[in-house]
């Protein structure tokens, strides 16, 4: 059974915006109750409006602007308000509409891009190998071409074993290193013949860069740890900061009981720049009680996820430029597909190995990301459009 009949199958769930009979709600912001705001479900008040519920078909039905949408799920709302007072919550979302609502593209794409790694999961999950679509559709909605346009094909080449060695270092020994070694292998012997230098197989540096909580921390060390810009935050009297594994034997980190709390230093500075303080307390509570070894498998997911869009965006200029060596660096890009896939399915818990309508969340958000930027940021919302038609065709 292909990939594109299960797709079929997901899209058939979704009929103008809906999930399993139930509407997509979002919350948004209204400072008044004009437009789409009029039909809301008020949630709290604060200094300059209300935040409320309101379902997609009543949010597009209105005249443009559409009201700032402040989460795209209730989930993600309840989710940010966990633990939070009244006041605390009027504060965060405060926070949010003035850190993150104003830059609607980053939030739409963001929010994209999640549901693609979902909808690429629950595919993998379900036992179908073909995922390069739903691949494709993420490399459209991820940017970054026009960096690449003055960029040579030996730089290409160097940013992607740099780019591969990042990930690498993130990955425990076994099938799955093991695989990512020979894309490695295959990219070095590239990287050989390109600049005739035997050096080039070496691979190059990278380190990972985890998150901890030290519960003891001079205001010297602390201040060291800020100038070297490892984000510490101060927290429960320790810091909570980015901490080199290797760095955990040397003094002062040594025989102190340091807490893992991000495997990664990504949703860690995602986290203190778009939480408050409250929130952000929350956060860190949360996680050091989470499953560490599911947060990394997660982890892991999202940077083989992020590898292989980068991998399709960097292998456009290299067909481009008709290099001699452009079957060696397609093998190169097969291999990471392959890798792609033993990469997500290890994220899934063995709980969750069945289809999940994940593609009718997908279209939903797409549909809604593109209303919302269609007037102030036209080129970024025909972005989303194309996604939508693409995978809108595969599901047909």
């Amino acid at each position: 059974m292909s990939v594109w009949f299960w797709i079929g199958l997901l899209a058939m769930v979704a009929i103008n915006g809906e999930v399993q009979g139930e509407t997509r709600e979002r919350m948004v912001f209204c400072k008044d109750r004009a437009g789409p705001c009029a039909a809301s479900s008020t949630l709290g008040t604060a200094s300059r409006g209300t935040w409320a519920k309101v379902d997609d078909a009543t949010l597009v039905s209105g005249n443009p602007p559409l009201p700032p949408v402040l989460y795209f799920s209730i989930d993600a709302y309840q989710d940010a308000m966990v633990g939070l007072d009244a006041k605390e919550r009027a504060q965060a979302i405060l926070h949010r509409l003035e850190r993150v609502v104003a830059h609607p593209e980053t939030l739409v794409f963001e929010r994209v891009k999640a549901d693609l790694l979902q909808v690429a999961e629950a595919t993998v999950s379900a036992g179908h190998k073909d995922i390069e679509p739903i691949l494709d559709a993420a490399m459209i909605v991820s940017g970054g071409e026009s960096r690449l346009r003055s960029t040579t094909p030996g730089e290409i080449l160097d940013m992607s074993r740099e780019n591969l060695a990042q990930l690498m270092v993130e990955l425990p020994k076994g099938p799955l290193l093991d695989a990512f070694a020979k894309e490695a292998a295959t990219l070095a012997g590239l990287a050989v013949e390109v600049r005739q230098d035997a050096r080039q197989a070496l691979m190059p540096f990278a380190e990972p860069n985890p998150v901890y909580f030290v519960p003891s921390v001079s205001e010297k060390t602390y201040h060291v740890l800020n100038q070297l810009g490892q984000y510490p935050h101060k927290w429960h009297g320790g810091v909570v900061t980015i901490l080199s594994p290797r760095k955990l034997a040397e003094p002062p980190w040594k025989g102190q009981a340091v807490q893992l709390l991000y495997p990664g230093s990504r949703v860690y500075l995602h986290d203190i720049n778009e939480l408050t303080p409250a929130q952000l307390d929350q956060r860190l509570r949360s996680r050091l009680k989470g499953d560490l070894q599911q947060a990394h498998a997660h982890f892991v997911a999202d940077l083989a996820f992020e590898r292989a869009i980068f991998c399709r965006l960097l292998a456009e200029p290299i067909e481009r430029a008709r290099v001699p060596w452009l079957a060696r660096w397609q093998e190169a890009v097969a291999l990471d597909t392959d890798n792609i896939r033993q990469a997500l399915a290890s994220a899934q818990p063995e709980a969750n190995k069945q289809p999940k309508p994940r593609l009718a969340v997908l279209r939903a958000d797409l549909k809604l990301g593109a209303a919302i930027l269609r007037d102030t940021r036209p080129a970024a919302a025909d972005k989303l459009t194309r996604a939508m038609d693409l995978l809108s065709r595969l599901a047909e």
